[in-house]
């Protein structure tokens, strides 16, 4: 006989301001993921972890912020918090102290998954059977089958805690990367149609050199724009010394470079 497969969703106080309001007055069954007693100024902005009834499908329907995500499992609500604590933080490289890990952001999760193995994956999922989440009205569901049939379902790591290596990071580098720059193309079409390629290295250019903030990128690429230049030897040519002088930090020389040409730091 089948087990009952439980549906939960994992919702973000720090990103949906009305969820503990929701909890009040529907009252599932739910649970916050960190340790209780939980810390008073933590309670508003904590994970909780929420069996789905009908009411609260109807409410997570008509949320717009990025609230977390939808998640199914054979296991009951205490089973699955056991499961998932275990990932509220990650050792990184390099870092005597673990962060915390904000994996049921919806903007995290399907990175996540894309940069773990497939053993590292099946971990990381546990008991949970299926992942889904609703992203600017686009929802996205998977249930990782092909990528968890090599691994018996009462197989797990003995770790404790999730542990990002070099090889990982050097994976979600790339991922923000792309996306970073695909977010310069809609926002600078006119350079990306002249030289599709041009925004891509000029980011790298100038993040080489320390200059990574958004603001200063957004800037120099407006510059670009404004003197019409789509690509990377132009832009070397006029601008190589502003951009390579380390002797003071990357912001501070992305804005010296803009004032002088441009006369203001674009916003």
């Amino acid at each position: 006989m089948a087990k009952q497969v439980n549906e939960f969703a994992i919702i973000d106080g720090a990103n949906e301001e009305e969820l503990l309001s929701m909890l009040a007055e529907l009252d599932p069954p739910h649970t916050c993921l960190y340790l209780e007693p939980v810390q008073p100024e933590l309670v508003n902005l904590a994970p909780y972890l929420v069996q789905l009834t009908d009411e609260v499908k109807e409410w997570l329907s008509l949320r717009t912020s990025l609230w977390g995500i939808y998640i199914t499992s054979t296991q009951d609500l205490q089973s699955v918090r056991r499961h998932l604590r275990k990932f509220l933080q990650v050792q990184l490289p390099n870092e005597e102290k673990p962060v915390f890990f904000r994996f049921y952001d919806p903007r995290n999760v399907w990175d996540l998954t894309d940069v773990l193995t497939d053993w590292e994956l099946h971990n990381f999922l546990g008991p949970i059977e299926d992942v889904a989440t609703v992203m600017d009205g686009q929802p996205r569901s998977d249930n990782f089958q092909q990528r968890r049939e090599a691994f018996p379902k009462d197989t797990s790591s003995k770790s404790k805690m999730m542990r990002f290596n070099a090889v990982h990071m050097d994976k979600f580098s790339a991922i923000f990367e792309a996306r970073y720059i695909a977010k310069l193309h809609t926002l600078f079409p006119g350079i990306a149609a002249n030289n599709d390629l041009f925004l891509g290295e000029l980011f790298r250019y100038v993040k080489a050199f320390g200059i990574t903030d958004d603001r200063s990128v957004r800037g120099i690429a407006r510059l670009c724009e404004e003197r019409g230049l789509s690509d990377l030897d132009s832009f070397k040519r006029n601008y190589a010394g502003a951009i390579q002088d380390e002797s003071e930090v990357g912001h501070y020389r992305a804005e010296a470079l803009l004032i002088r040409e441009l006369g203001y730091v674009p916003a």
